[in-house]
Parts: structure tokens; sequence; C-alpha cells
């Protein structure tokens, strides 16, 4: 059993097919509690303000664990691909636990059903044809005990307030039967190749509250607020790699990171200004000022934001250059007008 560093993806990768992978970086808290979810076999519930890398984890995960490893048993010694050992649910108000093992595709049988009666084609009848498996199926039947898929369960607050526990009902089951078929949709084996259950990691954005009963049968992580020197090597990680070669880049940052952190004070401190602003939404401005610069191909444009960022921050003026990439909601906006 391979356990998570976190210390495989601290810069972008760029992978075989032309996508990339943003650095993610863990502090070492949530790196252990990443571990005691594999070593314990319960799912991890990760909590934390919208845009602080709650999703992202579950790639960052599977990345490490699988990404061009040879695994003992596995594709004949075939470097893996780490997306084919994850796998994602994303919720919605109206899901159900169900929903995550199979769905049931009623329409195209009717219209199969319809046509037999010319054809006199039989397939219809066999419903085992119409069920398609769902990611939480795929993930159970994608591990084993010495490998864990991972699974992500995204925003599980979404869901009404029976779903957490009947979900985990449901895992705790080992099979879910299909009422339709009244058989397993997964089947795990028996004796020493037993399957194990997926590292399962859930998000939520605290909407609602959620089940003691869930709660207890979970590892429990909060993803606190970045420190600014956290943030900046997020940013230089990011966008740069492991060297800045330009100090008006490493300047950039500097008061890129200090005014963000001012104006998640000022949000903080006036309660009509709309919801604070995220790490993702940092990324974001931090890229168009990257960018904007790039485009002029002349350094005096990364000097004018500067000094721009630096007015904002010395005399409490509230117009920032390009904002309209940081403040994502109406309040804010009007606020730092």
């Amino acid at each position: 059993m391979t356990l998570y560093t976190g210390e495989k993806l601290t810069n972008t990768v760029r992978l075989a097919d032309g996508s990339t992978l943003p650095p993610y970086l863990p502090d070492p808290d949530l790196v252990q509690a990443v571990n005691l979810a594999i070593v314990l076999q319960r799912p991890l519930l990760v909590m934390g303000e919208p845009g602080c890398g709650k999703s992202v984890l579950a790639t960052a995960v599977a990345f490490e664990l699988y990404h061009d490893q040879i695994l003992e048993g596995v594709d004949n010694g075939t470097p893996q691909h780490f997306k084919n050992w994850l796998f994602k649910w994303h919720i919605k108000s109206s899901t159900r636990a169900k929903d995550g093992f199979y769905e049931y595709e009623a329409l195209r049988r009717l219209l199969d059903v319809q046509l037999a009666a010319h054809t006199k084609d039989d397939k219809a009848h066999d419903i085992s044809g119409y069920l398609k498996k769902r990611a939480m199926a795929e993930a159970i039947e994608k591990s084993t005990p010495q490998y864990p898929a991972v699974l992500l369960i995204d925003e599980i607050d979404k869901a009404d307030l029976d779903f957490p526990n009947d979900l985990l009902n449901e895992l705790e089951g080992g099979d879910f039967i299909v009422p339709e078929t009244n058989k397993p949709i997964v089947e795990r084996d028996e004796g020493a190749n037993k399957k194990r259950n997926p590292l399962i990691i859930i998000t939520s954005n605290r909407e609602k509250e959620l089940p003691e009963a869930f709660l207890r049968r979970c590892i429990y992580y909060f993803i606190p607020p970045f420190t600014a020197e956290r943030l900046m090597t997020i940013l230089e990680n990011r966008f740069y790699g492991k060297t800045i070669a330009k100090e008006d880049d490493k300047t950039l940052i500097t008061t890129t990171v200090t005014a963000f952190e001012e104006v998640r004070k000022r949000i903080k401190s006036n309660k009509t200004s709309g919801k604070n602003v995220s790490t993702s939404e940092l990324i974001d401005w931090f890229d168009a000022l990257k960018r904007m610069a790039e485009m002029s191909q002349t350094s005096q444009s990364i000097k004018k934001e500067i000094e721009e960022i630096n007015e904002f921050l010395s005399n409490n003026v509230k117009k920032l250059p390009l904002q309209q990439a940081l403040f994502k909601n109406f309040e804010t906006a009007e606020f730092f007008k």
C-alpha cells in the first residue's frame, strides 16, 4: 500500500496528451489526513472556503499514486495513467445514493421494445443491457486491496439531508442491489482477492449541516486560509516553476499577494461587500496581470501594474488593475469601484 506525500505535483506538469496539471501544495496536516483515510479505509471529508483547492485534491492524489507507475500484477507491467484511477461524482440537489452506482436507461429500452415489435428482436427484455455503471461502481471495481482507486464526491452539501447517511450505508454494505434486476451492480471477490473500497474524498462548502452519524464515519479536515507566504509559493510554482528569472516578476507576486490580503481584510470588515475572494480568484487575477504584461512586450507594463497596486495599498483607494478577474460577484465589484 502506497501513501501520499504531496511532493509529486509541486510544479506544473505537461501530460502526453498536451494537457497540463497545475501544481498542488498541500500542507502536512492535509497529507496526514489523506493517509489516515487510506490506512483506515474511511472517506475523507474536506471542507474549506470555495476556491481553496478541495476538489483538485483528488486529482493530485491520483496523480502521485498512479501516474506512470508500474503496479505489481496490474495490466502486465504497463505504466499507468492516473486518469484511469480517478473517478468523479458531482452532486446535485436531486442526487440519490444509487445514482453513484448506476443509471437505468429506461427511454432507450422503451424505444428498443417498440422497435422489437416490428423486428422480433427480443434484446430489450434483458434489462441488464440498459444499466450503465456510474463513478462509485467503477471506482469499487477498479480498486484492489493494494491499489485503491480515488473517488471524488464533490459538494455533498448540495444533496438532501438523507443523502450522506444513505451513501455510507451503501458503501458499507459492499454490494449495491439493483431493484430492476435484483442483482448487485458490483460484485466483490471473496477470499484473498476481496476488493476494498476506493479512497473516497468528499468535499463540502458547508452550505448545510451534515448528519452526525455521517461525520462519525469520516476522516475530517478543514483547509485553513493560506498564509501570504503560501500564496506566494503557489503563484511562483504555478507560473514560473522552480525559478523566477526577473526581479519585476518577484515584485509583482509580492505586491499582488499583499493587495489580495488587503482586499480580504476590507471585505471582512464591511458586511455589505459580498463574498470574500478565494485562492482560485487570486490565481485568475495574477494570470491576467502577467499575461497582459507579456502581451505588451515591455517591462514597463509590469511596473505600471505594480505602481497601481501600490497606490491601492498606500492611499486606501479602491480601484485595482484588471480587478474584473478578481471580483466575481456584484456586491464586491460595486464596493471596490
